[in-house]
């Protein structure tokens, strides 16, 4: 049977068969599935099935894995760095119990990246070292392999160098919005 505007304007399907026809289809072909009616196409409420109640699958087995480091540090996925939680925390990580490795990384501020290895089939603690990051040394501002020479050597002063070095200096320390006759009152 084709359905009607009616059934179709009530989001109802009216094609199906009865239930009675279906249970006595299942009873002959053996239906491994239930066979839902027309009633609860719609429904958002499980329906038991003529065998009982409908069982969910039970939820999968979790275990908890600690690990302490001398500092905290995040527990990321190695794969793609989200977020597992945090080390030397007393409620740990729960992750779904397996036998496959899960690579995991320890990271901190200061300190390398230090990647973790764990196969989570049972409850278990870690304790691990972090090292400290190496900074870069600061080259020296001393030239080395380098003496002076004579002609590279400045001359030493004379009275009248002096005073065009100092005058020089003062030109060039002084305040640009200032007038430039303007006599220091501290100096004699």
């Amino acid at each position: 049977p084709v359905p009607t505007d009616a059934a179709l304007e009530r989001g109802r399907r009216t094609d199906f068969p009865p239930p009675a026809a279906i249970a006595e289809d299942k009873k002959l072909f053996g239906s491994a599935e239930p066979v839902a009616g027309p009633d609860s196409i719609n429904s958002s409420t499980p329906q038991a099935s003529p065998q009982g109640p409908a069982v969910a699958p039970p939820p999968p087995s979790m275990v908890t894995f600690r690990i302490s480091t001398p500092v905290p540090a995040k527990i990321l996925d190695a794969r793609d760095e989200g977020i597992y939680g945090m080390t030397n925390s007393e409620e740990g990580v729960k992750v779904q119990t397996s036998d496959k490795v899960i690579r995991l990384l320890l990271r901190a501020a200061g300190y390398e990246d230090l990647p973790v290895d764990i196969v989570p089939n049972r409850d278990k603690r870690f304790e691990r070292k972090l090292s400290r990051r190496k900074r870069p040394r600061k080259k020296s501002r001393r030239k080395t392999g380098q003496q002076k020479t004579a002609s590279s050597a400045k001359p030493a002063p004379t009275a009248e160098t002096a005073d065009t070095a100092s005058e020089e200096q003062q030109q060039a320390t002084k305040d640009p919005r200032l007038p430039p006759d303007l006599k220091d009152p501290f100096k004699h």
